[in-house]
């Protein structure tokens, strides 16, 4: 296709940049979303869950073998560990549901669409 007159040059290069700039446009508005968000910072919380809860397995594991040499208070950390991870899991599921559901609510995560039950009764 040839190109006769400078006016369908300018409008196709206005066209590309206009394409562009709503590309850049939409991609920004899809990063500064809440969803985007709590689902990076979801995917941030389930992956130290999992690599706390991994490191406080691996290491109860490795060393149980020691448990009269090492003593009992050798595990405290561990299981410390252990039970951090599993609260971050349990906020990571949390984070999860609200992103599915779409409701960025920390109160209407916990209830897991159980509505309240309002009472006119006092």
């Amino acid at each position: 296709m040839k190109v006769d007159t400078p006016e369908e040059v300018y409008d196709s290069v206005t066209t590309v940049f206009q394409w562009l700039k709503t590309k850049c446009v939409r991609i920004w508005t899809f990063l500064s979303s809440m969803k985007f968000l709590i689902s990076l910072n979801t995917i941030a919380l389930l992956l130290t869950g999992l690599l706390l809860m991994t490191i406080g397995i691996l290491i109860i594991a490795v060393s149980a073998k020691y448990k009269l040499f090492l003593g009992i208070s050798y595990f405290v950390l561990p299981i410390f560990v252990v039970v951090i991870a599993a609260v971050v899991l349990s906020t990571a599921a949390l984070g999860w549901y609200s992103v599915k559901s779409e409701r960025y609510n920390f109160f209407s995560a916990l209830r897991l669409h159980r509505p309240f039950a309002y009472s006119s009764r006092v």
